[in-house]
């Protein structure tokens, strides 16, 4: 697999020092980003198996959806990179459509 970060920090146009790690589990999103990410992910399990009725609720519960996450520092956007099949996508959540969950447990 290509390298993820450099990849998003060409798409974005932003240094790769700029892209910090995040796991999703972490992270909490507003509703309309929620959604947003359901219907990309929807669309991308609809393409990998057309056949099959897909049940879009919760589906980016941390363990279920394969993602690579990075806050970007200049702007707080969050950029979700996931891959599924032979389907990418990279989903840009504006700042004000995620957050930092209050209950994170740091190792």
């Amino acid at each position: 697999m290509k390298d993820i970060k450099r990849e998003i920090s060409e798409i974005l146009n932003v240094e790769q020092k700029n892209l910090n790690e995040i796991e999703l589990e972490d992270v909490e999103f507003s509703p309309f980003a929620q959604q947003n990410i359901d219907n990309v992910v929807g669309k991308i399990l609809t393409i990998n198996n057309p056949k099959k009725f897909i049940i879009k609720q919760q589906i980016t519960k941390p363990d279920r959806l394969p993602c690579k996450s990075f806050w970007v520092e200049n702007t707080k956007d969050l950029v979700l990179f996931i891959s599924i099949g032979n389907e990418s996508r990279a989903i840009v959540v504006p700042e004000d459509g995620w957050m930092i969950r209050d209950n994170i447990m740091i190792h």
